[in-house]
């Protein structure tokens, strides 16, 4: 499963890679913002984006919004640490195929919900041997 994360903050991306890593997703590549993580989407065969909510110039929001026009867009999680309610009005966004992940949230919290996402796109049991609902304990993203 590829996977892209969008963040403009590095220490964020990078500590969202190494919990991926350690959970046997090792194909996983970060862009800094949207801009960037265009020209990867064009360049790579991106399964899954992990997008912050708030980055400069273009939003997380407006990245998946343009991702869905995609012949074949990947499945899109979108962190934010915004309030329960704003969370789940972004839920509710086209018919549920957003999915929204609030700060702060557990690395176990996760690598479940890309497992259950990985079942999503390939159908197929999960690979690595990893099991997802027994991640490597780190902690928690913020």
């Amino acid at each position: 499963m590829n996977i892209l994360i969008v963040d403009d903050n590095p220490d964020i991306s990078e500590a969202l890679a190494e919990i991926l890593n350690m959970n046997g997703y090792n194909s996983v590549k970060t862009a800094k913002s949207a801009e960037a993580a265009f020209k990867l989407i064009n360049e790579w065969d991106v399964h899954l984006i992990i997008s912050d909510l708030l980055m400069p110039k273009i939003s997380g929001l407006e990245l998946y919004e343009q991702v869905m026009k995609l012949p074949h867009p990947p499945k899109f999680i979108l962190i934010t640490g915004s309030d329960l309610e704003d969370v789940e009005e972004m839920s509710n966004l086209d018919h549920g195929k957003l999915t929204v992940l609030q700060k702060p949230f557990s690395s176990h919290l996760l690598v479940a919900l890309i497992g259950s996402l990985k079942h999503k796109v390939y159908q197929q049991p999960l690979e690595p041997s990893s099991d997802p609902t027994h991640p490597k304990d780190l902690p928690h993203v913020s």
